[in-house]
Parts: C-alpha cells; sequence; structure tokens
C-alpha cells in the first residue's frame, strides 16, 4: 500500500498555514520553572520580600485569593536596591539547551514567545544575559519606586495589562492565545497539583482551533492553554505533566530543552512551514 503523501502526516492548521503563507507557526513557552529550573518570583520573595508573603500564600493555597491578587501582595512586601535586584536576577540559570531551542525557533522561522504569570522585568532580563534580548514576552508588569541611589531599597507595585475578569491569574494564557475563549477559565491557577479545576468550557474557543500552537510548560498556569494546544510539552514531574495526564491532553515530557529539539513534533512544524 503506497505510503500518503507526507502533508498528510502534519496537523491541518499547519498545511493550511504552509498552503497560505499567513503567519509561522507559534510556540508558546512559560518562563518560571520552565525557561528557568525554579520559580524567579518565588526565589525574589524568599531573599527581599518582608515574611508575611507566607501568610498571603497560604491565602491563596487556601482559595481565598487569586493567584494575581496574591502576587500583588507579595510583590508590594519586596524591599531591595535595583543594584541588588540585578546582581540576583543575573546569577539565575536557563534550563540546559534552552539558547540553542530558541536559535532553532529563529533560524527555522518558528514564532516563539514567552507567556509567563511572572515579572515581565525579571524575565527580560535574564533573557537578555542569556542572549534572547529579542524574543517577545506577555507577562506582568513590574513597576519600581527607586530609593533615594541605586543601593537604595526601592518600592515595587504590578499592573496586570494581559488580566482576564473571570480568571483568578495575573496573566490568563489562554485568553492571551485565544483572546474570544469563553469563560470562566477553567483552571484553578494555583501550585497544588491536587487543586480542582473551576467550572468552565470544556471546548476550544471559536477562531482558535486545537492544534494552533504548541505549548511548552510546567505549572498549573498553563493548563487551559495545554487544553487548546496541538501538543503540549511539559516539564517532566510537573504539575502541568500530571493535569495533562490527567484529562487526557496530548503531551510528551522533557527535562531539558536539548529534549525539546530532538521532539519530533517541532522538526515537522518546521519543515511543514519551510
Amino acid at each position: 500500500m503506497p505510503l500518503p503523501p507526507v502533508t498528510d502526516m502534519f496537523p491541518a492548521w499547519v498545511r493550511e498555514r504552509r498552503r497560505l503563507r499567513a503567519t509561522p507557526p507559534q510556540i508558546v513557552c512559560d518562563f518560571d520553572g520552565t525557561v528557568t529550573p525554579f520559580d524567579v518570583t518565588d526565589a525574589l520573595l524568599e531573599r527581599f520580600a518582608a515574611p508575611d508573603w507566607k501568610r498571603i500564600e497560604q491565602d491563596w493555597l487556601d482559595g481565598k485569593i487569586g493567584a494575581g491578587r496574591c502576587m500583588e501582595l507579595q510583590v508590594g512586601l519586596i524591599s531591595v536596591s535595583p543594584r541588588a535586584l540585578d546582581e540576583f536576577l543575573d546569577a539565575v540559570p536557563v534550563r540546559e539547551g534552552f539558547g540553542e531551542f530558541a536559535a532553532h525557533c529563529r533560524s527555522n522561522g518558528l514564532d516563539l514567545r514567552v507567556v509567563s504569570d511572572g515579572l515581565d522585568y525579571a524575565i527580560r532580563r535574564i533573557l537578555r544575559r542569556n542572549g534572547q534580548g529579542d524574543l517577545p514576552v506577555v507577562a506582568n508588569r513590574l513597576l519600581c519606586t527607586p530609593g533615594a541611589d541605586a543601593d537604595a531599597p526601592a518600592s515595587f507595585s504590578l499592573e496586570f495589562p494581559h488580566r482576564a475578569d473571570d480568571c483568578p491569574a495575573g496573566v490568563c494564557k489562554c485568553r492571551v492565545i485565544a483572546p474570544d475563549a469563553p469563560g470562566p477559565c477553567p483552571e484553578p491557577h494555583g501550585k497544588s497539583p491536587d487543586a480542582p479545576a473551576r467550572p468552565g468550557s470544556d471546548s476550544p474557543p471559536g477562531s482558535a482551533q486545537r492544534g494552533d500552537f504548541l505549548l511548552i510548560g510546567d505549572g498549573l498556569s498553563d493548563c487551559c492553554a495545554a487544553r487548546l494546544a496541538g501538543l503540549t510539552l511539559a516539564v517532566r514531574g510537573g504539575a502541568l505533566e500530571r493535569r495533562c495526564r490527567e484529562q487526557g491532553y496530548r503531551y510528551m515530557s522533557f527535562t531539558n530543552f536539548f529534549a525539546v529539539l530532538r521532539h519530533d513534533a517541532l522538526h515537522k512544524t518546521a519543515a511543514a512551514w519551510t
């Protein structure tokens, strides 16, 4: 029996984009715990925030406040000079192979974006230090009121340009990717892998058919987007991997970005576009 045409091996959305040469295939990548091996915001709180941040964290875990409000209150407790903040961020490592992965996406015309419920300033500084400052970033906006000089403690606050009214996160990832997604967002955006999903639509939104993008992430803040992704690459052992397994989402696990580079899905997407 003859083999099917090569194009039949790729998702319909890839074939259609190749035909129309519209926009390149999209890869949506989380940052904290995905690009970096740990949550940078948590590390900042541990190092520079007043101890009350842990009580606020518990209120979030107990379901008393949403993730966005939790982060807003916690960031207000951070006191550090701009110079010390930058020194801390400059010591944050990225997961092995991320630079090579970003270079692969760039050279193959793949639209790689960082979409995070973290802090835009921290993300951009870490990316710049690692030679990836040109990557588009969607995240919460960190505002700084400086002290008397670069070594004096500054105060910090947050703005949420990507918040959705019916989502508890600061950045609702499914709305960033699919702005007309019906609400409420079905995921809790909490840290506990045992947190139940919120009531919401199980079907993809009208303008974003399942398979429109490849998702890379690690935590529950990625789960609302995972229900829409053609394939999710989840950090092994993370809450996202567990949720994908429980919900039957199509996923693969990885430990570093060299493993991501070896996934057939990435190469098929690039091949269909070129």
